[in-house]
């Protein structure tokens, strides 16, 4: 995928996203893979606030396992759910 695709799907300015991709360039892998962490992090939380946000009933286990369930499948967070209720960490 050609980066002139990214353009079509960004509200950033042409010449904006040619000064990002230079600068993502002068890092080094360190550098990169440290800068993807975090933004990857940063999504995590805004997601999570977003599903508590809209969910203001619901208690902290009962809001990661929605969290689970929209980003890695009804399956893991049914297994996740069993565990909490075999430890009795706070779901109904």
């Amino acid at each position: 995928m050609s980066h002139g695709m990214f353009s079509k799907l960004s509200d950033t300015s042409p010449k904006a996203e040619q000064i990002q991709i230079a600068l993502l360039r002068k890092l080094t892998p360190t550098q990169r893979l440290a800068k993807t962490f975090s933004l990857s992090h940063d999504v995590i939380q805004l997601s999570k606030r977003a599903i508590r946000r809209q969910n203001p009933g619901l208690s902290e286990p009962e809001l990661k396992v929605l969290y689970l369930r929209n980003f890695y499948g009804p399956e893991l967070a049914q297994q996740f759910q069993e565990y909490l209720k075999k430890t009795n960490n706070g779901i109904r």
